[in-house]
């Protein structure tokens, strides 16, 4: 449902959280999987879901939130890349400081690192990513 120009925005903001709520589920299951079935270290588990599951996000953001993207798709990917890359390293710093200083169980931890850079991730994905 739209709402004139503003409806637009939140239209892509919902989409946009939904392609966030998959990948952040996806990353969660594969989390899970990594460290409690194949024995991974949690901050290698990070860095390994998050190196797979970035390019999913950049089709998915592409095709429902960023429709009207007007960069090609390469270069949409190239600076999605160069927004994940400075994610990654900020995501595995505030990753090991909730599961080893503060103790909190590390897809808890997932959960509330990715919420932190939801909003920042989308504004850089609207305004600079896909634009």
């Amino acid at each position: 449902m739209k709402f004139g120009p503003a409806g637009k925005d939140v239209e892509q903001f919902a989409r946009y959280g939904l392609v966030g709520g998959s990948c952040l589920a996806l990353n969660l299951l594969m989390m899970w999987l990594f460290v409690e079935h194949a024995g991974m270290p949690v901050l290698g588990a990070t860095i390994i879901c998050f190196i797979l599951i970035n390019p999913i996000g950049h089709h998915l953001s592409r095709l429902l939130a960023f429709k009207e993207a007007r960069r090609t798709y390469a270069a949409s990917l190239t600076r999605f890349l160069v927004v994940s890359g400075l994610s990654l390293m900020a995501n595995v710093g505030l990753m090991g400081f909730a599961v080893f200083w503060l103790g909190l169980p590390y897809l808890l931890a997932s959960v509330c690192v990715a919420a932190l850079f939801f909003l920042l991730n989308f504004l850089t994905h609207r305004k600079w990513t896909f634009r």
